[in-house]
């Protein structure tokens, strides 16, 4: 019996669709419209290895900046991590000073200098 080890990520931008009215004519009201999702990045991946994974993402990005925007809402999905048992990590910033304070006193183990940055990416 094998187990699967491939498991396949999918990053989806997520956009606000403009609302229609019932001749299906876009109306231009300040109620949000439905949300519909654009598949921006794909990998297969495999479970057996512990890694950081880079999705190209840069042509979303501009398309998002030429069209004057300056964020992006993402969904990250991944079907069969449950059954295989993978799980996919973010990393957020870290603060600095209060961390720092509280990772010394805890472990003692973090040298100078060495500083978590925030991540595009992230093992799992």
């Amino acid at each position: 019996n094998r187990t699967r080890t491939k498991v396949t990520i999918r990053l989806y931008q997520q956009q606000k669709l403009p609302k229609r009215n019932s001749q299906g004519m876009e109306e231009d009201t300040n109620l949000k419209g439905e949300k519909g999702e654009i598949l921006i990045s794909e990998k297969a991946v495999d479970t057996r290895k512990s890694t950081w994974h880079i999705f190209p993402v840069s042509s979303s990005v501009q398309r998002l900046l030429d069209q004057g925007k300056n964020s992006m809402d993402v969904r990250i999905a991944c079907d069969q991590c449950q059954e295989t048992g993978a799980s996919l990590v973010l990393l957020g910033k870290r603060k600095k000073k209060e961390d720092d304070v509280e990772g010394k006193e805890k472990d003692g183990s973090e040298s100078p200098g060495e500083e978590e940055k925030e991540q595009s990416h992230r093992p799992f």
